[in-house]
């Protein structure tokens, strides 16, 4: 089961959907303006996304073995294991898939959402 985890009241949050036995934490990436900050760690890894097109999901990326360095990429969205892509979400218990260049790129499961505003210093995690 998911829960979020406020770490200072603060009004933005990963969206819940209540799924099955559960809750499910995703965020669009649609729904966060420009210069947003999303760090996400994934059983195997800590990304920070920074969003700079919201409408073609262009992102700057850092983190894993791939990105030791900021890096602009195309955020796709997330993979389930059956090969669906929910796009520009990113979903705790998916894998996120990125196009940077001429390489994709597809992370380990997503474990942990944190959301940080541009100008922010504290933002709003949402764990599994």
């Amino acid at each position: 089961m998911t829960v979020l985890r406020p770490r200072h009241a603060v009004p933005w949050v990963a969206e819940a959907i209540t799924v099955g036995w559960g809750i499910h934490m995703s965020i669009h990436i649609d729904s966060s303006p420009a210069r947003e900050t999303i760090v996400v760690t994934t059983r195997s890894s800590v990304y920070e996304l920074v969003v700079l097109r919201v409408a073609q999901g262009l992102i700057v990326v850092r983190g894993g073995r791939y990105f030791p360095k900021f890096r602009r990429a195309l955020f796709l969205g997330s993979m389930a294991d059956n090969g669906s892509v929910a796009s520009r979400t990113i979903d705790v218990g998916l894998r996120m898939k990125f196009v940077s260049g001429n390489r994709s790129f597809l992370t380990s499961p997503v474990q942990s959402i944190c959301r940080r505003p541009a100008g922010a210093l504290n933002g709003v995690c949402a764990t599994q």
